[in-house]
């Protein structure tokens, strides 16, 4: 039983691999909808079974910890309940997610014929709770609800532009991705009273990262905190609606104050995006519990800002063997005790996931701050290593590169010179890269929240867009605006005065009779040709 069940995980990502390529779809819809298909009869959790439980303690033998595949071990690795990925992949490399062997043969987060009753389960390290497989995107897919009568085919997690090819009202900042997935039944699925996700083969998807995701956090239209939410003063009475502002909140919580700019309210889905937890103080867990921090001015849900522990342990790199305390936002300088390279301050955050965290840190429980303020700030911006130019010019290239299916745009790495730049659009100034992180530290003006920034080729670092030279291009364009006009007042002054000229030239002439019968015109003032 063992030996099948850790062959079957050995083959799980695969198997999903090769039918989200050999998948087909239906070619035709009766609707115009770009919203997914839900299927007609989706797969359902055995409600009968019990939750599948993590062994304490368990042999994985999977692929490298294969005896039969590794010589170099003789009965594979000995692991603990629910181990964490990096402890996962020793064995596993290609696992994205963790995995335990569970008590039971059969339990209800097994889905799939390659789970089903074969003892093992996927599972959350942090909780070591067994939980349903991590949904992935499929590689090529059919957009049947697209255009209505024809099938646009997708390839993994759809761009906002690939999604404007089915909604033309899609718009990147608002809306999320969404993509069909290899499983049925997957754990980033979670329904609202108004969508229905649940075994329906489908989920949200972030296109950058190519990754699932669960749906965005919404404000409840109308709600009522617990009674419990608001301490002793009891919250059943109140009634708020979307995300309440500060002045009305504080009604259920006293501890909020005038300058705060986070209230809360519960949302529409029990599992969605901006829920996390407090790591200094458990009991704050909005995960699973419907509800999640909000911007009263826009309205949306929004990750808790982020706030450094008073004081954490520094367990890293030189710090491995010999743990050192810090306090608050350190200084560069108190950093290098424990790192070999440290460009930018960081500590230890309150919460595991927060709203100043860049792609590095998301979800690990720390930031990058400013020792100054001690408040968090955004990482540095990071040129992409490799980007696509869709601009100008480039906007009509396109080519299949293997590995990555269709690009649209002209290659670029890095901080590409303004040279490449201007490949593509002929009149810039200087030179710009697609970024790691959407939003970053280095982003002026309109670059803010748009995963791009000026950059410096030379130094592969943020540089601020100059002013000066858009002063420049100003002064210049002022400075022949105001030479053409000085041009053109000449070129009227001596016409007019040319003109003029003719006129007294005819005036002067006057009529002199020289003899009783021969009439002659003499100029009294200016004569032609003398």
């Amino acid at each position: 039983m063992v030996t099948k069940a850790l062959l079957m995980m050995g083959v799980y990502i695969v198997a999903h691999a090769i039918a989200a390529d050999t998948a087909t779809s239906s070619s035709s819809s009766s609707t115009s909808t770009a919203e997914p298909n839900y299927r007609e009869n989706p797969d359902t959790i055995d409600e009968s079974l019990p939750d599948c439980v993590c062994q304490n303690q368990w042999v994985n033998t999977n692929t490298f910890c294969n005896p039969y595949l590794n010589t170099a071990i003789t009965s594979g690795i000995q692991m603990y309940k629910c181990p964490d990925l990096k402890t996962i992949q020793m064995c596993d490399p290609t696992a994205i997610k963790s995995y335990c062997y569970t008590t039971q043969d059969s339990c209800k987060q097994q889905v799939g014929s390659d789970m089903k009753g074969e003892g093992w389960s996927y599972c959350n390290a942090e909780t070591e709770v067994a939980e349903l497989p991590k949904c992935t995107c499929k590689s090529r897919w059919a957009n049947s609800a697209c255009n209505g009568t024809s099938t646009t085919y997708m390839m993994g997690c759809p761009t906002a532009a690939t999604m404007r090819q089915c909604d033309s009202a899609f718009d990147e900042e608002a809306d999320q991705s969404w993509c069909e997935t290899n499983e049925p039944i997957c754990h980033e699925q979670e329904d609202s009273p108004n969508e229905a996700m649940v075994g329906g083969g489908w989920a949200y998807c972030d296109p950058d990262w190519q990754e699932t995701e669960l749906p965005v956090c919404e404000c409840q239209a109308s709600w009522s905190p617990d009674d419990d939410d608001c301490g002793s003063t009891g919250g059943s009475h109140l009634t708020f609606a979307g995300c309440p502002t500060i002045a009305r909140i504080s009604a259920c919580d006293a501890d909020y104050e005038a300058g705060d700019t986070q209230s809360w309210c519960k949302t529409t889905r029990r599992r969605c995006r901006e829920q996390t937890y407090n790591v200094a103080h458990p009991t704050e867990d909005m995960r699973n519990e419907s509800w999640a921090y909000c911007n009263p001015t826009s309205g949306e849900a929004e990750l808790p800002k982020c706030e450094c522990m008073a004081t954490w342990t520094h367990s890293e790199n030189k710090c491995a063997s010999s743990p050192l305390e810090m306090s608050g936002c350190p200084k560069t300088k108190d950093l290098a005790r424990c790192d070999y390279d440290t460009e930018q301050s960081w500590c230890d955050t309150t919460f595991a996931s927060c709203r100043e965290q860049g792609s590095e840190a998301e979800g690990d429980g720390w930031s990058y701050c400013d020792a100054d303020t001690g408040e968090a700030e955004l990482p540095i911006c990071e040129c992409e290593g490799r980007w696509y130019n869709e601009e100008g010019a480039c906007a009509a290239f396109s080519a299949v590169v293997p590995g990555e299916g269709l690009k649209k745009g002209l290659a670029m790495r890095g901080c590409p010179t303004l040279d490449q730049i201007q490949q593509c659009e002929y009149d810039a100034l200087s030179s710009w890269c697609d970024t790691v992180d959407r939003t970053c530290k280095g982003q002026t003006d309109g670059e803010v929240g748009h995963g791009w920034v000026s950059c410096d080729p030379k130094t592969q670092r943020p540089s601020p867009k100059d002013n000066s030279i858009d002063e420049v291009v100003a002064a210049v364009a002022v400075s022949v605006v105001v030479t053409l006009t000085l041009v053109a007042f000449g070129l009227t002054l001596v016409i007019y005065l040319l003109a003029k000229r003719r006129h007294n030239q005819r005036k002067g002439f006057r009529t002199l009779v020289v003899d009783d019968q021969d009439t002659q015109v003499f100029a009294t003032t200016h004569g032609y040709g003398s």
